[in-house]
This record gives C-alpha cells, structure tokens and sequence, in this order.
C-alpha cells in the first residue's frame, strides 16, 4: 500500500498475504507464531479464575481480507471450533491515515455467558530501534537515548504516570509516532519490550472492554506514523488530534498571571498546629510578599490536620474557628494574595463518620468486593490512618466534593485542589451502584466526569474561581485551571521518588510542558529553601 508522502508502509500479516511496510521495518507480529492479537474471557464474578485467553496467529484461525477505501480489513468470522470462542467475530481494520496508518477493531460477543475482559491489539514487532531515543510519556516525560538502558516499559494510562497516550521512537530527522486515539480516555495498557541483542523494539497496548454477551466493543484507532523531522512533528501530530475532541478549560486571567506559589501545611496529621488563622496565615502572606510569590496552597488547613479525617474538612476551633479563617482569607485577597484550599479526591478516612454511614455508597470494589484500602503515616507520634479508595463514578462522591468546592469559596478561598486525582492508577471497580458503564471506565471516563462536575458547576457560582488536582494526565486538561507537580520531571532530581528505578538523567519535560504548554504547573520542590539549580529549573519548564 502506498502512503500519502509515496513511501510504502507495511504490515506482514501471514492470514491474508497481506503486507504494508515502512521504512521503519514495522511488523504487526509479523514472525510465524507471534500473536496478532490476544483476546481474554471471564465468566462474571469469578475473581480467582483468570479466564480463558486466546492470541491469533496463522495457527489458529483463519481471515477473510476484505478491500475498504484507503485500506484493507481482515474479518474472523469464529475465532475458533470450540465454545466460547466460535460464537466471537472479530474486524481489524487498517487505513492510511497520513504518512502512515490507522488500525481499529470491532469485536461482536456471540457467546451467551463470557464477557470480553482484555483485547490486545496493535501488537508491532521488529521495530528498529538503532539511533532512536524512546519518548515515554511518565510524568512530565521520559527519554531512553539509544534505547540503551531499555528493556521493557509497561504503564496504565491515564494516570500520572502515563499522562499520554502516545510515544515516540525518536531519531534527530525522523522517528516513529505511535498513538492511541481514544476520545473518551479510556484505560487502556502501554507496553514496549526491547530486544538488545537484534536492536529492535516490540510495542503493544492493551484494551479493557468488558464486553457482555450479545454486545458489541469497538477499539479506539491506533495511529502507526513515520514523520520527517524532529520529535516535535510526534508531539504536534498528538496535540492536534486532541485538540479536535475538546477544548482545554478556559483561564481565569488571574490564574494566568501566578508568578509562584508558597505551599504551607497549617496542622499535621499527628495534630501539631505549625500555623493558626489568627497571624499564621497573615505570616505566610509576608513571606510570599517577600519573595514575589502571589498564591498560597493551605494544607492542613482543617480540624483533622494533613492526611487525617478526610473528607469532612471542619475549621478546627484549635486554629481559630471558622470565622477566623475567614478573615484571615479575606486579609489575604486584599493583599493581592490568592489562597487555595487542599481537599482529597480520591480516598477517604476509614474511621470517619462518612465512611461508617455513606461508605458502602462511595467505595472502589474490588471483585471479591473488598475495599481498596491503603494507608497513611506521616511522623513516628503518627498511627496510621487507614482510607478507603472512593470510585470517581459514585454519585455520593461526586456530591460530596461540590460540597467541599462550595465551602472553599464560602470561606474565601479562590480555588480549590483536590489530592491524588491525576495521580492514581486507573484501577478497576466492580460496584453495580456506581456511575461506571464498566469496571475499566471507574478510573478513566468517569474521573475526568467527576472533574468536570466539579469545575462546571463552581463556574457556575464563581466563574474567578479555580479548580486544581495534584498531579495530571492529558484528558483533565478539559476540566481543571491548573495543577499542583507530580510525577516524573515535576522535580529536577527525584532521586528515588517517585519510583527509585527511574533514572533522573532520563528526565524529558519537554515532551509534556511542549505538547500542553497552557497548563499552569507548580514545581515539586520539598524542602524550605529553594536553590538556585531548582529555581532555574522551575523557570525552564513553566513549573
């Protein structure tokens, strides 16, 4: 097949004859025995059995190839002899999309009790990697010069630590985009293997659909695309693809014009008070007067401290009470400071009163219908305090953090960040009382929904009024002002956090402050005193 700019892109595909090649030498699984795709089955309700699976080769099943504009489709009419397997179709089909192409699939569910758990597909092999950097989009981003300390990298999207959903093989006149387009932002796998010895790269992604008897799943489209020129051609190819499904969330102007921020903790979870209402706050004003910064985070700012009794937020009577703080709020507008309140958006306080009566209401299941539980010790005086993972699709949820948004702005505040949102894993949730079509859009769809409730409707109420998360991936971009630095090149020498097998001098922020560079981002610095090496890197990076 030849491409829009005349090269020929191939794909091998031994059930048909089939084949597109690039100059890249990409294969879809083009070596005998290797999987086309890779399909796997789960009854319902079977946590501890991990189902049926099935990968498509030249040994197990046949396709029909069929002729479509631009393209060609391979049709499975059964993906095998036996139950569930004859009772499944499969489509794959394949475009030009540019210079390269496009691959999408429809799967039917024929079977009468096996829902479609897991989909993989595309599925590259033999991927030349020799003079390429490896663009990976963890955090703020990663660059393997060489590929020479890659082996494999696998990660969930969207998360922090998939912000994208696309990489890059990266050469300096020409390189390899390879996206996923998925309008909706679904969870999906990111997977790339290297193979040292040949000096080629296998790449995959895999797809969580949850497809039900007698239902149908469509896959989002899987852009192959070799470019001319630098890696900035990859970057653009992504941002102009998105930005055709949504525009990023308007600015207030003064969000615009943040010249930095003073991130301050006024209570402990061990229940020190470090600042009150009364002079704490208007202390911390004259220290971001002093040195030029216009916007001050309260952390701790509530009765249970930092990290503790989330997610009822009380103005503690120990700093102040409620009108104290107001004041204090008050004082600091009038200085020309904003001030931003802390909430959590993501877990909650197993030993509050919320979790005891609403907590069944609000929980992520897992499928034994176990909470996910995690915990919290800050300080050796500190007990853990145990929380629940609240699913973004409960309803209760949702009400729950308007409610908290709602309070800032009585306060005072003029805006309002919620913790851990653009942080966490897209895990899945299996609660039939929830908002989730299916347990893989819990953490995915309806976290970018619940985001978007949030800022839509304190819109409605204070339009000057911003919505924050800790940490970020491409699709709240569409639902929040600004966020608070997490993850991968949110600090310009992580050391061991957040993953001590990252290596620092992998550290690309370029590939995510280039393709967003609106996004207004705090830099992750945790000590007192910034020094100048953070400073500048601060300042390079729009952080």
């Amino acid at each position: 097949m030849q491409c829009a700019n005349g090269s020929s892109i191939l794909l091998y595909e031994p059930l048909s004859g089939l084949s597109l090649r690039t100059g890249e030498n990409v294969d879809i699984a083009g070596e005998s025995g290797q999987p086309l795709w890779t399909i796997m089955l789960a009854m319902p309700s079977t946590p501890s059995r991990t189902g049926k699976r099935m990968s498509l080769d030249s040994t197990t099943c046949q396709a029909v190839a069929e002729e479509i504009p631009d393209g060609f489709a391979l049709r499975y009419d059964r993906l095998g002899d036996e139950a569930p397997f004859r009772d499944i179709r499969l489509r794959v089909a394949f475009r030009r999309e540019g210079s390269g192409f496009a691959v999408a699939a429809t799967i039917h569910n024929g079977s009468d009790r096996w829902i479609i758990r897991e989909f993989t597909a595309p599925v590259l092999r033999g991927i030349d990697s020799c003079g390429a950097d490896l663009l990976w989009p963890n955090g703020l981003g990663q660059r393997f010069t060489g590929c020479e300390n890659l082996k494999q990298k696998g990660m969930f999207y969207p998360s922090g630590l998939m912000t994208m959903s696309w990489l890059a093989l990266a050469r300096q006149e020409r390189g390899l985009y390879l996206g996923s387009h998925d309008p909706a932002g679904g969870m999906r796998w990111f997977d790339v293997k290297h193979d040292h010895a040949n000096r080629r790269i296998g790449y995959g992604v895999n797809h969580y659909p949850f497809c039900a008897p007698g239902a149908e799943w469509s896959m989002p489209e899987a852009v192959i695309l070799p470019y001319t020129g630098d890696w900035h051609i990859a970057a653009q190819t992504y941002r102009t693809w998105f930005d055709r499904h949504g525009a990023l969330l308007p600015q207030p102007a003064w969000v615009k014009g943040i010249s930095g921020w003073l991130l301050a903790i006024l209570k402990q979870q061990n229940g020190d008070v470090m600042w009150d209402y009364r002079t704490g706050i208007d202390r911390l004003c004259d220290i971001c007067a002093e040195r030029g910064l216009n916007t001050l985070g309260l952390f701790g700012w509530a009765h249970g401290g930092h990290d503790s009794l989330y997610p009822e937020f009380i103005p503690d009577n120990l700093m102040g009470g409620r009108q104290a703080l107001q004041d204090a709020l008050a004082r600091a507008r009038k200085r020309g400071i904003r001030t931003i309140l802390y909430a959590q958006g993501m877990i909650f306080d197993a030993s509050t009163d919320f979790y005891r009566y609403e907590g069944n209401d609000v929980i992520s299941l897992r499928e034994n219908s176990e909470p996910h539980l995690s915990s919290i010790r800050k300080f050796n005086s500190s007990t853990p305090v145990a929380f629940a993972k609240a699913c973004s699709g409960a309803e209760r949820w949702r009400q729950k953090l308007i409610q908290t948004a709602e309070q800032a702005h009585e306060l005072g505040a003029d805006g309002i960040l919620y913790d851990q949102v653009g942080v966490y894993l897209p895990e899945l949730c299996f609660s039939s009382s929830h908002r989730h079509a299916t347990p893989a859009t819990a953490f995915a769809e309806e976290r970018q929904a619940l985001m978007k409730a949030v800022s839509d409707h304190m819109r409605e109420i204070a339009p000057e009024f911003i919505v924050m998360t800790e940490g970020v991936f491409d699709t709240l971009l569409r639902t929040l002002h600004a966020c608070h630095g997490w993850g991968f090149g949110a600090i310009s020498h992580p050391g061991h956090w957040p993953d001590e097998n990252d290596d620092p001098a992998t550290a690309f922020p370029e590939l995510f402050r280039y393709t967003f560079p609106e996004l207004v981002m705090t830099h992750r610095y945790p000590q007192p005193a910034l020094d100048r090496h953070n400073a500048n890197y601060a300042c390079v990076y729009g952080l």
